[in-house]
C-alpha cells in the first residue's frame, strides 16, 4: 500500500482487513484509492471506528456556547438542577392528585436529564424505576416489568441479525451489488447510494448503516473530476444519511424510536410488525423519492458521467462464503415470518403466537448461534444499552398513563386543538415533534411525547395508534442538525457536509415530507380503521 500504513487492527471486525485510518479521512482516502486499495478493505476502512469516536465532539462543538460556565459547575449542575426541580415540584403546592404530581415531577426530571444529556442515556434509563419506587409510585416487580416487554426481545433479535449480516460482509456486498448498476451517472449514483443505505436501514441501526457507506463514498472522490467534487461527495454523504433515515420508517427494527412505539402502542392494542410495515413501507418509499428529488433540485445536481467502469470498481469477485450462505438462509425466513407469519398460522391451523414476531425473532438468534455463524463475543458489540433505555422509557411512560398524568396533559393539550381538523393537528404534533428531536434526540422526543398524545387522541376521538405513529415517523425526519440522530453525528463529524447544507435540506426536506406524512397516515387511519 505504499507510504500508506494501517494504524492499527479495528476491534469491530474479525477474519477481515480492516483499517483505522488517521483523521484526515479526506484526503487519505484518496490518497489510498490512488494506491490501488483494494475496493474491499476500502469500503471497510475504519468503518465503525473512524466516526463514532468523533461523535461526542460533535455535541460538545454544538453546544459551545455554553462554555463559559465552569466545567465543574456545568458537570454537576445539569445533574442536581433536574433533581432539585422534581423535589421543589413535589413540595408545591397544586390542586391535583398527590400520584399525578409525583408523575409530573418525575417525568420533567427524567425528561431534563435525558435532555441536557447529564448521564449517559442508559443510566438515566435505569433511574426510572428507581424512582418509581422511591416516589411511592409503584414496587419493584411493576417498575421492572416493562423492561422484559416483548418489544426488547424483537430489537434484541434484529441487532443480532445486524452483528451476523455485518461480520459476514453481506451488508458491503449488498451496497455493491446495488452501487455497481448506478452506471457511472451522478444522479444514478445519488439513487442507488441512497436506496442501499434506505434497504440497510430497514433492518441495520442508522449509524452502522451510514459508517458502511460513508467511507465507500469518500473513497470514490478522487475519480470524480475536480470541478464537481467537493459538491458532489457533499450531497451524497447528505443522501446516505437521509435514505438510512427514511429506510427505517419502515420497520419496528429500523429504529429505537420505532420499537419504543411500537411498546407504547402494544400496550394496549394489538399491532403487529407486519402491520407497521403495511404503513411504514409506503411512507418511507413515498418519501425516499420526495428527498431524492429535492436533493439534486436543491443543490442542482445534472445528469452526466462521471465515473467511468463503474461496475468494475464496485464489482466484488468472491463467491458467497459458506457463512454467507448460512446467514442468508436464517435472515430470509425471519422476514417472511415476520411479516407474514400470521397468515401462515391461520392458513395451517397453528398457534399464532408460534409465529409471533418476538418469537421468530428469537427463533433467529438460536439459529445463528447454533451453526456457528456468530459467537457470543459478536453479540458483545451490540448497543445493549438500547435495550434498557427501551424498558426505562416504557417504565416512565407506564406511570404517566396509569396515575392520569398523561390524561390531564392530553387535555390541556386539548383545548387548543378543538375544533380543527385532524390532518392540522397532525401535522403540527410532527412539526413539534420534530423540532423537539432536533434539539434533545430522537428516542427522548418518542418517550415525552407518544404517551401524552396517545391520550389525546381518546379525548378528540383520533386513533392514538395514528398519533403515536406520527411522532415515530415524525423523528426520523429530523436531520436538521447533528444531535437527534446518531448517524448524522457521523456524517457531520467528517467535515464534508457543511452546516448551512445540513439545515437547508432538513428543513425542506422535513417540511414537505410532514405534509406527506400526515396525509398518509389521515388516509390509512380511515381506511383501515386503525
Amino acid at each position: 500500500m505504499g507510504n500508506i500504513e494501517p494504524k492499527k487492527k479495528s476491534r469491530f471486525k474479525k477474519n477481515i482487513d480492516v483499517l483505522k485510518l488517521p483523521k484526515k479521512t479526506y484526503k487519505t482516502a484518496k490518497k489510498i484509492a490512488k494506491k490501488g486499495l483494494s475496493k474491499s478493505n476500502l469500503a471497510l476502512a475504519s468503518g465503525l471506528d473512524i466516526f463514532l469516536e468523533k461523535e461526542i465532539g460533535v455535541r460538545k462543538q454544538f453546544f459551545g456556547f455554553l462554555n463559559f460556565i465552569p466545567h465543574k459547575i456545568r458537570k454537576y449542575s445539569k445533574i442536581l438542577f433536574p433533581l432539585a426541580l422534581m423535589f421543589l415540584i413535589l413540595k408545591w403546592d397544586l390542586p391535583i392528585p398527590i400520584d399525578i404530581k409525583k408523575a409530573f415531577a418525575l417525568f420533567i426530571c427524567i425528561g431534563l436529564l435525558w435532555g441536557l444529556e447529564s448521564l449517559p442515556m442508559v443510566v438515566t434509563a435505569i433511574m426510572v424505576p428507581v424512582l418509581i419506587v422511591l416516589l411511592g409510585l409503584g414496587n419493584q416487580t411493576e417498575a421492572l416489568s416493562s423492561f422484559s416487554n416483548p418489544v426488547i426481545y424483537l430489537l434484541f433479535g434484529g441487532l443480532i441479525l445486524a452483528v451476523a449480516f455485518r461480520k459476514n460482509g453481506l451488508d458491503r456486498r449488498f451496497a455493491f451489488k446495488l452501487l455497481s448498476l448506478s452506471g457511472g451517472d451522478s444522479k444514478k449514483i445519488l439513487f442507488y447510494f441512497m436506496l442501499s443505505s434506505a434497504v440497510l436501514g430497514m433492518w441495520m441501526s442508522n449509524t452502522a448503516t451510514v459508517a458502511l457507506l460513508v467511507p465507500i463514498a469518500i473513497s470514490i472522490s478522487s475519480y470524480i473530476k475536480k470541478e464537481d467534487n467537493k459538491k458532489f461527495i457533499s450531497v451524497l454523504i447528505l443522501c446516505i444519511g437521509i435514505g438510512s433515515s427514511i429506510g427505517g420508517m419502515s420497520a419496528i427494527t429500523g429504529s429505537t424510536p420505532n420499537a419504543i412505539t411500537s411498546a407504547f402502542i402494544n400496550e394496549n392494542n394489538i399491532f403487529s410488525f407486519s402491520q407497521w410495515m403495511q404503513i411504514g413501507v409506503p411512507i418511507s418509499v413515498i418519501c425516499f423519492m420526495s428527498a431524492y428529488f429535492l436533493l439534486i433540485n436543491m443543490f442542482k445536481i445534472k445528469s452526466k458521467n462521471i465515473i467511468e467502469n463503474s461496475k468494475e470498481f464496485f464489482k466484488i469477485d468472491e463467491p458467497l462464503t459458506y457463512n454467507q450462505k448460512k446467514t442468508i438462509a436464517i435472515f430470509l425466513p425471519t422476514i417472511i415470518f415476520w411479516i407474514f407469519g400470521k397468515d401462515i398460522a391461520i392458513y395451517f391451523n397453528l398457534n399464532p403466537n408460534i409465529f409471533s414476531s418476538t418469537i421468530v425473532s428469537l427463533i433467529a438468534v438460536i439459529f445463528l448461534f447454533s451453526v456457528k455463524i456468530i459467537s457470543w463475543s459478536d453479540a458483545r458489540s451490540i448497543a445493549w444499552e438500547v435495550l434498557l433505555l427501551i424498558g426505562g422509557g416504557l417504565a416512565l411512560g407506564k406511570v404517566l398513563i396509569n396515575t392520569g398524568a398523561s390524561k390531564l396533559f392530553s387535555d390541556f393539550i386539548l383545548s387548543y386543538f378543538t375544533g380543527i381538523h385532524p390532518l392540522i393537528v397532525l401535522m403540527v404534533i410532527m412539526y413539534m415533534a420534530i423540532f423537539l428531536a432536533n434539539f434533545v434526540n430522537n428516542s427522548s422526543t418518542v418517550i415525552i411525547l407518544v404517551p401524552t398524545l396517545m391520550a389525546l387522541g381518546d379525548s378528540m376521538n383520533l386513533s392514538p395508534i395514528m398519533l403515536a405513529l406520527a411522532v415515530a415517523h415524525a423523528v426520523a425526519l429530523s436531520f436538521i442538525t447533528p444531535i437527534s440522530i446518531p448517524a448524522f453525528s457521523i456524517i457531520y463529524s467528517t467535515h464534508l457536509v457543511d452546516r448551512k447544507d445540513m439545515i437547508k435540506s432538513g428543513l425542506i426536506i422535513g417540511f414537505i415530507n410532514t405534509i406527506i406524512v400526515s396525509f398518509i397516515l389521515i388516509l390509512y387511519s380511515t381506511w383501515r380503521g386503525f
